[in-house]
């Protein structure tokens, strides 16, 4: 789900900001993707996630990459928080704006 989190986590900050923004582009000293994979396994690195990203997007997020695989959500738990968040968009935009 690692690698899934970095998706959503492009997707929202497209959705947010407008533009392409890569993954981890704070941080400029690492160009390589190996870079990131140690950083991330040894020092628990993550992208900053953009303070307007709605609560539940933030803490699904925020779990899918968690350093703990156990406290990890399942897939199947990720499609159902997702599905929940489009329920309540669905319901009251204005909320998620």
């Amino acid at each position: 789900l690692l690698f899934c989190s970095q998706v959503l986590w492009e997707v929202v900050s497209r959705c947010i900001t407008g533009a392409y923004k890569r993954p981890f582009g704070e941080f400029p000293q690492m160009t390589m993707e190996f870079q990131i994979l140690i950083q991330a396994a040894k020092n628990n690195l993550r992208p900053s996630i953009p303070n307007s990203l709605p609560l539940p997007f933030k803490q699904l997020i925020e779990q899918m990459w968690h350093g703990n695989p156990a406290v990890r959500p399942a897939a199947t738990e990720v499609i159902e928080d997702l599905e929940a968040m489009r329920k309540s968009w669905v319901e009251d935009p204005t909320v998620w704006e």
